[in-house]
């Protein structure tokens, strides 16, 4: 992606990572990608490279490793402990004026569909995040704003629209 199209998507404009592009026996090539976030293995599939390097960038340092062994989807493998969460970004429809359109399936559930380009990065976390709510009963997932200051921390939890990025980026300001 160049920076233009960097700017006008609103994804970050960074050095491409390298993306494991498995052999397929069809025609069409598809990107691979798996990151570790705690206990669970997600794994992006998407024939539009873009896509699985949009979300490599965003979750740089988190690539999972070649000993980390997942079970079947939405599953626990027992000796690890790892969950794997498989999310599926398909090309659906679209034209070469209108742009492209696409689907996000997750687990083998279609969760979004219709999306264009510039709605699959954000759709794609809403999924995984989803996902992951789904799969792991063990944890409690809040929406809020965290911040860090002198080894102490704070949690600004409210509801939409009610300020919490916006204060999140003001404090450091002052």
């Amino acid at each position: 992606m160049n920076d233009r199209a960097a700017q006008r998507t609103g994804s970050i404009a960074t050095q491409p990572l390298s993306v494991r592009v498995p052999r397929l026996p069809s025609r069409v090539r598809e990107s691979l990608c798996r990151v570790r976030i705690g206990p669970v293995v997600i794994e992006i599939c998407s024939e539009w490279a873009e896509a699985v390097q949009d979300f490599l960038r965003l979750y740089r340092g988190h690539e999972a490793g070649d000993g980390d062994d997942v079970g079947e989807e939405g599953g626990e493998d027992k000796c690890s402990g790892l969950s794997l969460i498989r999310m599926v970004v398909r090309r659906t429809g679209g034209s070469r004026w209108r742009g492209g359109r696409y689907t996000i399936c997750g687990d083998g559930e279609e969760l979004f569909t219709n999306l264009s380009a510039d709605e699959v990065l954000p759709y794609l976390e809403w999924g995984v995040n989803y996902r992951f709510i789904a799969t792991q009963r063990d944890y409690l997932q809040l929406h809020s704003a965290a911040m860090a200051y002198a080894n102490q921390g704070v949690l600004l939890v409210g509801r939409s629209g009610s300020g919490r990025s916006t204060l999140t980026a003001a404090l450091p300001a002052r």
